[in-house]
C-alpha cells in the first residue's frame, strides 16, 4: 500500500518537475531536459533512502547484504546518473561499507554494450558499487520477491500504462 501512495505521488510529481525542466531547456533538448529533470529529482531520492533508514536501520547495518537498487528502463544511463550518485552518497552516509547492487533493466533490444559501459565508468569512483543487467519487461516479474530494496524508474514512468509486475 505504501509503495501504491509514494508511485502516485512520485508520478503527479514528476510531471510537475519535467514541466519545470521544460521551461528551462530553452533548446528542448531531451538529454540536457532529463539530465536536468534528474537534478531536479535527486533530493527526492535521496529522501526515499531516508525515509528507509528510518523505517527500517537494521537494513542499513549489515554489510554481507547489498543494498540492491533497481533501475527500471535505464536505455544507455546516462540520464540516472546522478540520481544513481546521489543514492550511492546517501546510503554512504548512512553506512560507509554498506556495498551496494545497481540492477539495470530495459528491454533486450538496446545496446547493452554502451549501457554497462556508461554505469561502470561512471561509477568506478565509489568502491563495493556492482553494475548488473537485467534484460526484459518490467510488466514481468524480473526479479525474486524481496530481493530488490528500492526500484526507481527515470523515464519509463512516463510512458507506463499500468503498474510494473
Amino acid at each position: 500500500m505504501y509503495y501504491n501512495i509514494l508511485f502516485n505521488k512520485w508520478a503527479k510529481l514528476r510531471v510537475k518537475k519535467m514541466e519545470a525542466a521544460l521551461k528551462m531547456t530553452p533548446d528542448y533538448s531531451m538529454d540536457l531536459l532529463f539530465v536536468r529533470l534528474a537534478n531536479l529529482l535527486a533530493p527526492y531520492y535521496e529522501e526515499s533512502i531516508k525515509a528507509m533508514h528510518k523505517q527500517n536501520p537494521s537494513r542499513f547495518e549489515d554489510t554481507n547484504n547489498p543494498f540492491t537498487i533497481a533501475d527500471l528502463g535505464c536505455n544507455d544511463t546516462m540520464t540516472s546518473l546522478p540520481i544513481y550518485k546521489r543514492l550511492i552518497e546517501t546510503i554512504r552516509s548512512i553506512n560507509p561499507e554498506l556495498p551496494i547492487i545497481i540492477y539495470l533493466n530495459d528491454l533486450p533490444h538496446i545496446n547493452w554494450n554502451v549501457t554497462i559501459k556508461n554505469a561502470k565508468e561512471n561509477l568506478k569512483a565509489y568502491k563495493d558499487v556492482y553494475v548488473h543487467m537485467a534484460p526484459g519487461s518490467f510488466y514481468e516479474s524480473i526479479f525474486a520477491p524481496n530481493s530488490i530494496d528500492l526500484f526507481f524508474s527515470h523515464l519509463a514512468l512516463y510512458v507506463m500504462s499500468k503498474h510494473p509486475g
